[in-house]
């Protein structure tokens, strides 16, 4: 880097460091501990996303659950064990 070179920072690169996380790039909902830096967690600087992406995220669930209720298997499942 020289003097006046512009440095940006991902913090998507931050919540996958292999020294932090195991596996970072496998989706693990049962991740414990998972102190990410999405939305610029633990610094002064908020991400603009961060109002619109917590409204979607909401607005999501909102959605999904209640159609959860019927969703029902119709076969078996690779790698899982057979329903009974």
């Amino acid at each position: 880097m020289k003097e006046g070179d512009k440095v940006v920072m991902w913090f998507a690169s931050g919540n996958r460091d292999e020294e932090v996380f195991g596996n970072p790039y496998d989706f693990d909902v049962t991740r414990r501990d998972n102190d990410h830096v999405t939305f610029g967690k633990g610094s002064p600087h908020l991400c603009l996303g961060n109002l619109l992406a917590r409204t979607e995220i909401r607005i999501m669930f909102e959605e999904l659950i209640p159609r959860l209720a019927g969703v029902k298997l119709t076969g078996d499942v690779p790698g899982c064990a057979p329903t009974s």
